[in-house]
């Protein structure tokens, strides 16, 4: 296939639309400052280093203008690691799991900095900030409940439910930030790859999702935050509740994602009517209450069994499978298997 590659000049104002518009919305809204490295990091990804600066430029100095300084340092932090780390990745042609993982670790700590460096600064516990505004939101509404003339068995169990958030805000901030650093990045990534095989198609083949593997890398990353886990808890250090909600995270999030993979694979093979199963799977996925818990158990039985990578693909998806078998071969070199 002859390479496809756009024309600088486009790429400049591609990079240039995307870092303000990106920016702009970010300063308003939450999902966009987390999709934002899908758009910047195509900039690094399909035509280099000089275009890819022009976007982290120009998403820099439109927050700077919409939020201020200190608001502006909150989004370059959440946002510019990232994309750069994601873009040079596909770029390298490295595997997606390495982009994944390292914009999640960037995100994450960008997200962590600024919603707990401020109370780390005044000498306060990382999450000090963040109970005391649940602190000031449970007076606040207890306030106006009983001003509104509400019982005060009402008033009285609002209270109790601030209070058990504010005694949990470290392990709920901490659960939320890595489920969410994880979840843009892997979205992120996957967007990236796209927009970039769009105008550069130089890059490297990706496996469809029924057929995603983690790589061994998993192994270790899994280990060293179990091992934090454990040191923290045994050395009774505070917010180890926190700790211990980071490594659940880091061990049950990509062991869910493969599950759902390994789910979605079972759809495409045996008997036809694919189409309605991967709807119940969805809904599974969407109204289940334990759905992450099941799902991680099937991920790790496959990560055992390894039913996918020993799955030889069909002539009518022969040309497709052999690429994508290719390409987690490659993986695994990499990776020392």
């Amino acid at each position: 296939m002859e390479k496809r590659t756009a024309p600088i000049a486009k790429g400049i104002v591609i990079s240039i639309i995307s870092g303000v518009l990106s920016a702009a919305l970010g300063a308003y809204s939450v999902t966009a400052l987390l999709v934002a490295p899908a758009f910047l990091s195509c900039a690094f990804s399909a035509w280099g280093y000089g275009v890819g600066a022009v976007g982290l430029i120009s998403y820099a100095a439109t927050a700077y203008l919409v939020g201020g300084a200190s608001a502006s340092v909150y989004m370059m932090a959440c946002v510019l690691p990232a994309s750069f780390a994601i873009g040079f990745i596909i770029m390298k042609k490295k595997p997606w799991r390495t982009a994944v993982s390292l914009g999640a670790l960037l995100m994450g700590l960008g997200l962590y900095a600024n919603i707990c460096l401020p109370s780390i600064l005044q000498g306060l516990e990382p999450f000090a900030g963040i109970a005391a505004t649940v602190s000031e939101l449970s007076s606040e509404l207890a306030a106006a409940l009983e001003a509104g003339g509400a019982s005060a068995d009402t008033i009285k169990l609002i209270k109790l439910l601030f209070a058990d958030a504010e005694e949990y805000a470290g392990k709920m901030t901490m659960q939320y930030l890595t489920a969410g650093s994880m979840i843009a990045a892997l979205i992120d990534t996957l967007i990236a790859r796209s927009l970039t095989r769009r105008v550069n198609n130089d890059i490297r083949p990706m496996a469809p999702m029924p057929l995603w593997q983690l790589s061994n890398n998993y192994n270790y990353a899994a280990g060293f935050a179990l091992l934090g886990a454990v040191v923290t808890l045994i050395a009774g250090l505070n917010n180890a509740d926190a700790v211990l909600s980071v490594a659940e995270n880091v061990i049950m999030g990509p062991l869910a994602l493969m599950g759902f993979c390994y789910l979605d694979f079972l759809t495409k093979i045996g008997r036809p009517g694919s189409k309605a199963k991967r709807i119940v799977l969805y809904i599974f996925v969407i109204v289940f209450p334990g759905r992450t818990t099941v799902l991680a158990l099937v991920g790790l039985l496959d990560r055992i069994m390894k039913v996918r990578r020993r799955y030889v693909p069909s002539k009518r998806n022969s040309a497709a499978g052999s690429r994508d078998n290719s390409d987690r071969d490659n993986d695994n070199d990499k990776n020392g298997k």
